[in-house]
């Protein structure tokens, strides 16, 4: 696996509760956005992150990763969050999203909780291949609301599901097969947010060979257009 990643707290927060990694000799790239004005969400999106890479790092070194293995992986996040908030009532309500990615050749596994997001980007193209866990979402699949009405409904930062906020958690996870040319791209809504598919992809294009000045020039368009929140892009390919 190869791939980059860049995290910046924007334009209107003071703290980064963003957190991601990206371990290339482990084919293994996670992202994580605490929950935004609870307290201690980067502590869970911290929490998440390690946890993640100690579950699932063993099993790489050992065999390859299976889809229960992502869902053990945000299983074990989810029991350290919730255990850790529940220890002082002021902590109530932390809890965070997560992406993991996991490469093995040209196979990519890829697990998700919260409105974090994971793309395909093939042939100039961006797909969505994770679907939001938020209120909004519901909404959507259930006709209720159009995309136009979402981008500004009031209550499209309400997540349905995340790590720490309940005793149990049951990860989606996806099986793709990439070509060497196609990449995934990671981010926290402070990207998807307030830059749209086609933006993301004409800067893909133009920057999709090269990981690290893609996510750069993403996190750049993110505060462009007010950077109102943290902002996390992760690229990676096999």
């Amino acid at each position: 696996m190869i791939g980059a990643g860049k995290t910046d707290v924007g334009v209107v927060r003071s703290v980064n509760q963003d957190r991601f990694a990206v371990r290339e000799e482990l084919g293994l790239a996670i992202l994580a956005d605490g929950m935004g004005g609870a307290k201690d969400g980067d502590v869970a999106a911290e929490m998440a992150v390690q946890a993640t890479i100690e579950h699932l790092g063993e099993i790489i070194r050992e065999r390859p990763v299976e889809a229960d293995d992502l869902r053990a992986a945000a299983t074990l996040a989810n029991r350290r969050v919730y255990d850790y908030a529940s220890e002082d009532p002021s902590r109530f309500g932390m809890g965070t999203t997560l992406v993991i990615v996991v490469f093995n050749g040209q196979r990519a596994l890829v697990g998700n909780l919260g409105d974090s997001r994971c793309y395909l980007f093939t042939k100039g193209i961006l797909v969505q291949v994770t679907n939001d866990h938020s209120v909004v979402q519901k909404l959507l699949d259930n006709g209720e609301i159009s995309f136009a009405e979402a981008r500004n409904h009031p209550e499209r930062h309400v997540l349905s599901t995340a790590i720490g906020v309940e005793p149990r958690v049951q990860m989606d996870v996806s099986t793709l097969y990439l070509n060497d040319d196609e990449r995934l791209m990671m981010c926290s809504d402070g990207l998807s947010d307030l830059v749209d598919d086609k933006q993301i992809a004409m800067n893909l294009r133009a920057w999709g060979s090269n990981a690290e000045r893609g996510v750069e020039r993403l996190v750049d368009a993110a505060k462009a257009a007010g950077g109102r929140d943290n902002v996390t892009v992760v690229l990676v390919g096999p």
